[in-house]
Formats: C-alpha cells, sequence, structure tokens
C-alpha cells in the first residue's frame, strides 16, 4: 500500500509539473483530461505492480534465508 501511496502522489507531482509547464512554459504541453487520467492511472498501476513484485522478492529473501 505504501508503494502505491507514493506512485499516485509521483503521479500528482507529475501532471502538476505538466500543467504549470503548460501554463507558464510552453503552451503546447498536453494537459488534456483523458491523457491525466492516463498518465495517473499509468502511475498507479505501475506503483502497485512494483509494490507487490517488493513484497514478493522481501518474501523470497526471507524464505530463503530459513
Amino acid at each position: 500500500m505504501l508503494t502505491t501511496s507514493l506512485g499516485l502522489g509521483l503521479s500528482v507531482l507529475w501532471e502538476l509539473g505538466e500543467w504549470l509547464g503548460h501554463t507558464y512554459v510552453d503552451d503546447s504541453i498536453f494537459v488534456e483530461q483523458v491523457d491525466t487520467l492516463g498518465d495517473l492511472a499509468a502511475g498507479g498501476l505501475g506503483a502497485l505492480v512494483a509494490g507487490h513484485a517488493l513484497v514478493t522478492l522481501v518474501r523470497r529473501a526471507a524464505h530463503a534465508r530459513r
């Protein structure tokens, strides 16, 4: 859960950066709603998979030490 939460939080920061870039730097930066939702979903899903992989690796390492 922690990894997923961190991934989603970083996705939100990324989207804020895109919006700031679009607003203050270059209006050609793509910030449509569908793009934003897709980026957030990809970030959350990626973090969920990474968290699951991390837990699996830690459990395997702990089991191997027994």
